[in-house]
C-alpha cells in the first residue's frame, strides 16, 4: 500500500470514523433505553429520528446529522481529488 493510498483511506474514512464516535456517544441518550448495539444494527434513518433521544441528546444528534451529511459529499470529493 502506497502512501498515496493510505491517505485516501485515511481520508474517506475520518468522517465515518467521526460519526461513529458521536453514535456512540449518542446512544446514552435514547429513550427506549437501547445501547450502543442498538443504535450501530438500526437501518436506515430511523437512529437519527429526534424522539428517539432525550432533550440532553439533541446537540449530539445535529453534530451526528451534520457528519452524516458531510460524509455524503466528502467522500465523492476526496475520491476525486485523490485519484
Amino acid at each position: 500500500m502506497t502512501t498515496r493510498d493510505f491517505l485516501e483511506t485515511a481520508l474517506v474514512l475520518a468522517p465515518m470514523l467521526a460519526n461513529l464516535v458521536v453514535l456512540f456517544r449518542l446512544s446514552a441518550h435514547r429513550r427506549d433505553g437501547l445501547g450502543f448495539l442498538g443504535t450501530f444494527f438500526s437501518s436506515g434513518f430511523h437512529l437519527l429520528r429526534p424522539d428517539v433521544y432525550t432533550d440532553e441528546g439533541q446537540d449530539l444528534l445535529r453534530w451526528a446529522w451534520a457528519l452524516t451529511i458531510l460524509t455524503f459529499a466528502w467522500v465523492p470529493t476526496v475520491i476525486v481529488l485523490i485519484q
